[in-house]
């Protein structure tokens, strides 16, 4: 005689309703995620990050003597050879009537530059658009495009730390950080997060 077994009964039923439950709750974040940036696109993007900042002489007292470094016959107290970079990290291409009213990009070292050097990420000099005036390199008004990274390499006769002044419109300029946290990181993470509470639960169901 054939005995009928209901697949949906105890057990079971809670464990197919926790995972129609989880995966819509998966679908609706995805569609959350989405409508939003079809809604509100990203605006453009410009990061900078001061990248080394290396002394070139040693600290007095490591070595007997005094060392000196000078640049065209000019002795320089405290020289540090800097690489600072900018890099349009948003979607779309940072145009050059963005700089209000022409006025270009201002990175402030706050040590005055000696002498400065600029090339783009694959190595290649830049013809123009960059120049240092005191402590400070100005860069711009120039097309930026999208995934395009500056590096600046600077001799400046100080300590240096930097600080950025824009004049641009509708850009939003930050830091870049060392560790910096994306949406795929942030989605892998709470990813592993239902699965572990889905794991939690399914050996709670089945003990």
């Amino acid at each position: 005689m054939p005995i009928a077994i209901d697949v949906l009964d105890g057990r079971a039923f809670n464990l197919v309703t926790l995972i129609l439950a989880v995966g819509a709750l998966l679908l609706t974040i995805a569609g959350l995620y989405y409508a939003r940036r079809a809604l509100f696109p990203p605006k453009r993007r410009l990061s900078y990050y001061l990248e080394s900042a290396s002394p070139l002489v040693n600290a007095s007292g490591v070595l007997p003597g005094t060392i000196e470094v000078s640049r065209n016959g000019v002795a320089l107290s405290d020289p540090h050879l800097v690489v600072i970079w900018i890099k349009n990290t948003g979607r779309h291409a940072i145009a050059s009537d963005l700089f209000d009213q022409g006025r270009p990009l201002e990175v402030d070292l706050h040590a005055p530059v000696v002498e400065l050097a600029a090339a783009d990420g694959e190595g290649s000099t830049l013809a123009s658009g960059y120049a240092a005036v005191g402590t400070k390199i100005t860069y711009g008004p120039e097309l930026i495009p999208s995934g395009r990274k500056i590096i600046f390499t600077a001799l400046v006769d100080g300590d240096p730390s930097v600080s950025l002044r824009d004049y641009f419109i509708d850009v939003q300029v930050k830091v870049a950080a060392d560790a910096a946290i994306n949406i795929r990181s942030v989605g892998f993470s709470a990813g592993a997060a239902i699965a572990a509470l889905l794991v939690n639960l399914l050996q709670s169901l089945l003990s």
